[in-house]
Order: structure tokens, then C-alpha cells, then sequence
């Protein structure tokens, strides 16, 4: 096929237009090139491809009879997939008039497709439904952005709805300030469940997303009131332990070891014994500047902890003694 899409690609919203005939290709991009950024391809398989590599793409132009893949193919498969964007994409069929035409239009439209283009075109109503479809395609877009920007800005993990990385974070430098600043103790710790990789490519991620949820349960009553729990990534949490000096710390840690060790997940189909590692990072054993530095310590530690098998704790060393490593099994 003649490559005939732009070298530079402009802010006009973009067109995939996806047809064997060249002559339409040829006739639809008479009618949008001037208000849109089009890109073709000549049957299904290809604009599969170009969907994936394009994330600019805001409305599908596509014929129902094609090789390789055909229209309802490639409706239904992104109907089907798993990237939002894609899933959500306006989806437009180019379709005969004829009478014998409504069947393949009902079977479009139970797949998913969006609106219907009659051959020959009417240019006037082909532009109107493109801008339509462009416009909603940037309202869909910006609606996302606008709630991902809210659950980032949150302070609590959708998932699990303990606090977030974020509000750690914050709280940690808050904690630390007034720990350095009135001589008190603070110590930080990292829990990483063991084999949570291979957990979740073994039972996929709902059971891995179920096991997060049960842990961050668990582990709630086990902590003190001015604890603060949050979970930093998939298979990690972290505490913030105000006035718990290393010693205290490692009891802490092991209340929580223990638990999670003598409490299988039945949360889901299946039962699963689980572990945990912990590691420890005290105001004094190990001198920070912010709570992230501390938490890459704790990650560090407890990354050492799974090393070493898992079910146990690992905390830094302080300048008097070296780290202790808790292993009651």
C-alpha cells in the first residue's frame, strides 16, 4: 500500500481508516483531510496493529469485508480487549445501502460498532459523524485523565483503601520532623509477601489483588492506633511506627509475621499458606534526611529477608550492634 500518512503528525484529531478498496480509502480522506490527521490500512490485522502503536487514534473508520480480518473481527476484538482506551474507541462501519445490508448492520451493532457509514458517501454527513465521534473520543479522554489525576492526588489505595505511597510519604517526613525534632523514637517497615510474583502469575491478578486486600485486613488490628499503614506497590506495604524504638519495632514485626504465617488465605476457590518478610529501619540505627529514604532502606531489607528464604524480618544496623534478623519460624 502507498504510504500516505503525514510525516509530522499535526493536533487534528486522528482518523484510522481501514479499507481493501483504495478507491475508498482515496474518497473518505478527500472529504476529512482537512480537519483530520488520517492514517490507513487495508484490512484488519493491519489497523490492529496500528491501534496499538498509536495511542493518538480517536475515531475507526472500517469496511466489513476484508482479508486477513475482517470488520466485525476487528470490532469485536476490541470490544474484547483489555486496554480501556481501545475498548472505548468510537468504532464506525462503512455498509451498503442495500436492503440486504440490515443484517451485517444489527451484527455490527451487537458487536459493538459505533455508527454506520452508507456507500456512496454523503460527504456532509461523513464529516458531521467524524467530528461527532472525534469530540467524544476527547471528552472520554479527558474524563479519564481527570480521574486518574484525582485517585493519584488521593491519599488512599483503591484497592486496598489503607493509605497510599503518596500520603506515606507526607505523613513519614511529618513523623520524622517531630521525631528528630523532640528526640523521640521512629522506626519505618517494610512488609513484602513472599513469592507474590510468582503467586500472581500462577493464579493471575484477581487472586493477587484479593490476597493485598486480605492482607491489608490482617495486618490492620495488629498495628497501634498511631501506626500508619499504607500499601506502596503490588505486594508491598509499609508502617510508620511513631515512638517504637528498634526493639519494639521488631516485636511489631513479628506480631505481624506471625499472623500472616498461622492464617491461610481462603479468601477466594483456593487456599493459600502465605508469608511475609519484614524489614526494619530505626531513627538512630540508620540516619535519613525523608521517609522515601526510608523506605527504599525497608524495601532493601526486606528484598534481603525473601533472599534469605522469607517468613522472617531483617533490620538495619545500628552503630552500637549489628542488624538482627528475627527468623521464629
Amino acid at each position: 500500500m502507498e504510504n500516505q500518512e503525514p510525516k509530522a503528525r499535526t493536533s487534528q484529531p486522528t482518523v484510522l481508516v481501514i479499507d481493501d478498496s483504495k478507491l475508498v480509502r482515496v474518497s473518505i480522506r478527500r472529504v476529512l483531510k482537512n480537519e483530520f490527521t488520517i492514517v490507513e490500512a487495508v484490512d484488519g490485522e493491519e489497523g490492529w496493529e496500528k491501534l496499538l502503536n498509536d495511542d493518538s487514534i480517536q475515531v475507526v473508520i472500517t469496511d466489513n469485508g476484508m482479508p486477513r480480518l475482517d470488520g466485525f473481527g476487528l470490532i469485536e476484538r476490541i470490544r474484547k480487549c483489555d486496554n480501556p482506551r481501545l475498548k472505548a474507541l468510537p468504532l464506525m462501519m462503512v455498509t451498503g445501502a442495500e436492503k440486504a445490508q440490515t443484517d451485517l448492520r444489527e451484527k455490527a451493532l451487537a458487536l459493538g460498532a459505533t455508527d454506520f457509514i452508507t456507500k456512496p458517501f454523503d460527504n456532509v454527513q461523513l464529516l458531521a459523524r467524524t467530528r461527532s465521534h472525534a469530540k467524544l473520543d476527547k471528552t472520554q479522554r479527558s474524563l479519564e485523565k481527570t480521574t486518574s489525576d484525582l485517585i493519584e492526588n488521593s491519599t488512599i489505595d483503591p484497592l486496598t483503601k489503607v493509605s497510599n505511597r503518596r500520603y506515606w510519604i507526607e505523613r513519614g517526613n511529618q513523623d520524622l520532623a517531630y521525631a528528630t525534632r523532640h528526640k523521640q523514637a521512629l522506626t519505618f517497615i517494610g512488609i513484602g509477601v513472599d513469592d507474590f510474583a510468582n503467586i500472581e502469575s500462577q493464579y493471575g491478578a484477581e487472586t493477587s489483588a484479593h490476597i493485598q486486600v486480605w492482607l491489608s485486613k490482617l495486618l490492620q488490628p495488629v498495628l497501634r492506633k498511631e501506626d500508619t499503614l499504607a500499601r506502596i506497590k503490588d505486594g508491598v506495604f509499609a508502617v510508620i511506627a511513631p515512638s517504637a524504638n528498634r526493639m519494639d519495632a521488631a516485636v511489631l514485626a513479628e506480631r505481624m509475621r506471625k499472623k500472616v504465617h498461622t492464617t491461610p488465605f481462603t479468601e477466594t476457590v483456593i487456599s493459600l499458606p502465605m508469608t511475609v518478610s519484614c524489614g526494619i529501619a530505626s531513627v538512630g540505627a540508620v540516619n535519613y534526611t525523608s521517609s522515601e529514604q526510608y523506605l527504599d532502606a525497608v524495601i532493601r531489607l526486606l528484598t534481603q529477608a525473601q533472599t534469605k528464604g522469607g517468613n522472617r524480618s531483617v533490620a538495619a544496623a545500628s552503630p552500637k550492634q549489628p542488624a538482627a534478623a528475627p527468623e521464629n519460624k
